[in-house]
């Protein structure tokens, strides 16, 4: 009998743009690839779940209840927002239809969902969401940084309440595989699965004819916002000044006010929702990470390696990977060495193949290779069971 796993998700990972759904996304491939069924339920995107009858209905009420519940003890804004009554309807539909061995929660957020299911649940945490919370906090001004830190104080109460109770923890770095230990997580179930890159970059030509640096990520988000600010105002004029001919591009999904004003300054555009970033990272003589607060493995910094696109990053832009320091990627919070490394690399680039093999074990088919193995043999042991 085919073992089959709900998986609960914020956004829809079919048609993966951002980090996170590009992560599940692979996550779900790789199970698929070793005979399992997975059935992906994504609340951001969740439709109306036909009730066949009245039972259903309210089995779904006392399940929203539940969850409701769960999220009212953790007291965070943040986390509430991914409650909705169509996803409690379609994760309870999918567990009477499939009879799910086991229950795959993607995002921290989103673990109150593990209310409606009594086997084994699996977190995925993408990254330890309190610690992200607690850096902005530092660097924040004014009511942010009240919000953040009383935002922290509550995921962390959440997350030391899932990783305790999860049968198995994926985390993405050493680092965050400690920090979960520290939570309460018993050590065997913490099992690192390391964010990774597809195959597209390894093959993909390099057509470099300017000096393009380029900056990709989600616009919508106050850390990366942040970094688009400070790249722009305290490290490109720098770059300008010595290098008058090179180009900042600025990439991603829906790019803030703030970010799109960024454009009418000197030798700076802004590329919003574009359908593929690799076009403009094969262009791209340097990419950027320049974050200043949150943290988590930067699944671009991996992408733009596999393009043979050297990167100069920050010490949070590049957390959990600093080991790779030297092969391609340079770590810098200065804004003057961050503007000599980026002319550095510009003037004298890094052989393309040889950064390419620098990540070349950080394909998603080895990163998740353990993780998935791991959530397979869970599946497979357990019988269907339900709340």
């Amino acid at each position: 009998m085919i073992a089959t796993i709900v998986l609960v998700t914020k956004q829809d990972f079919t048609h993966a743009a951002s980090g996170g759904a590009i992560r599940v996304k692979n996550i779900a491939e790789e199970l698929h690839a070793r005979g399992i069924n997975v059935v992906g339920i994504a609340a951001g995107s969740a439709g109306a779940t036909s009730m066949h009858t009245r039972w259903f209905y309210w089995r779904a009420m006392v399940g929203y209840v539940r969850v409701l519940i769960a999220y009212i003890r953790v007291g965070s804004v943040s986390c509430v927002r991914w409650l909705r009554f169509s996803a409690i309807c379609s994760v309870l539909a999918a567990i009477e239809r499939d009879q799910p061995s086991a229950l795959l929660i993607e995002h921290s957020q989103m673990y109150p969902y593990s209310a409606l299911f009594r086997g084994p649940v699996v977190l995925d945490m993408h990254n330890i969401e309190h610690e992200l919370l607690s850096n902005y906090a530092s660097s924040a001004t004014g009511p942010y940084r009240y919000a953040a830190r009383y935002e922290a104080s509550r995921v962390r109460f959440l997350e030391r309440r899932a990783v305790r109770n999860a049968a198995l923890v994926g985390v993405v770095s050493e680092h965050d595989q400690q920090l979960a230990v520290a939570l309460g997580a018993p050590l065997t179930r913490v099992v690192l699965a390391a964010n990774g890159t597809s195959a597209v970059g390894f093959t993909t030509p390099r057509s470099v004819d300017e000096p393009i640096v380029s900056f990709v990520a989600a616009l919508d988000w106050r850390p990366n916002i942040d970094a688009a600010k400070w790249l722009a105002s305290s490290v490109w004029p720098l770059v300008r000044r010595a290098l008058p001919a090179a180009s900042l591009w600025i990439i991603g999904r829906s790019p803030s006010h703030e970010v799109r004003r960024l454009s009418s300054e000197s030798g700076i555009e802004v590329f919003a929702d574009v359908e593929s970033v690799g076009p403009y990272l094969s262009k791209s003589a340097v990419a950027t990470a320049p974050l200043l607060s949150a943290g988590g493995t930067r699944l671009k910094i991996v992408e733009a390696l596999s393009f043979g696109v050297p990167v100069v990053a920050t010490s949070l832009g590049a957390m959990g990977l600093e080991s790779r320091e030297g092969m391609g990627l340079h770590i810098t919070d200065d804004p003057g060495e961050f503007a000599l490394a980026i002319l550095h690399y510009i003037a004298e680039p890094p052989d393309h193949d040889e950064v390419r093999n620098a990540v070349d074990d950080m394909r998603w088919t080895h990163t998740l290779d353990t993780f998935a193995s791991r959530v397979g043999e869970l599946a497979g042991s357990n019988s269907w069971c339900t709340k």
